[in-house]
């Protein structure tokens, strides 16, 4: 149970990596499959080492069922923040504000959702942290230009290619 838990964890300490993110707030059941079969190992070997009766068992079955019902309790106001993109990205900036990616991933969510305003917003609050981030920059000139900002787009892509003069992507927005 032990290493199933260790082995679960292993992608958060940088040993292996598959992605970009330091943590996820999901799959966190996964780690706690280890934990759940040291506690059944214990529990097995407690009922095994002494005569177990039914108001024992009744107390047993009690607890693993309130357990269940906090754990179903927390995976419900978990997933709340996963029932659309703006509102996962929204939880993300409110638990970090002061990640890029964080507002220039709720802007994308916002302008794929037709909320220009709001997308510009998120975009102008990722450069205001890093006002060379080429993400946000790329997002904010390719929404100007989808608005008709044309002098506002040049000007934001322009910069894009003083930081990054080999990306293609300013060229393209």
């Amino acid at each position: 149970g032990g290493l199933v838990f260790l082995a679960a964890l292993s992608p958060t300490f940088s040993v292996v990596k598959w992605s970009y993110f330091i943590c996820y707030d999901r799959y966190l059941y996964f780690p706690a499959l280890g934990i759940a079969l040291c506690f059944a190992g214990v529990l097995d070997q407690w009922m095994r080492s002494r005569r177990v009766g039914r108001a024992a068992l009744a107390g047993i079955v009690t607890a693993v069922l309130a357990i269940a019902a906090l754990e179903a309790s927390g995976t419900r106001g978990t997933l709340a923040h996963w029932r659309d993109s703006v509102a996962l990205w929204t939880h993300v900036v409110a638990q970090a504000p002061r990640v890029l990616d964080a507002h220039t991933g709720l802007g994308i969510a916002l302008a794929s959702r037709g909320d220009s305003d709001a997308a510009a917003a998120q975009y102008r609050a990722a450069l205001a942290l890093d006002p060379n981030n080429i993400f946000a920059l790329l997002n904010l000139g390719a929404l100007h230009t989808s608005r008709g900002e044309h002098d506002e787009a040049e000007k934001t892509l322009r910069h894009v290619t003083t930081i990054a003069p080999r990306n293609p992507d300013a060229a393209y927005a």
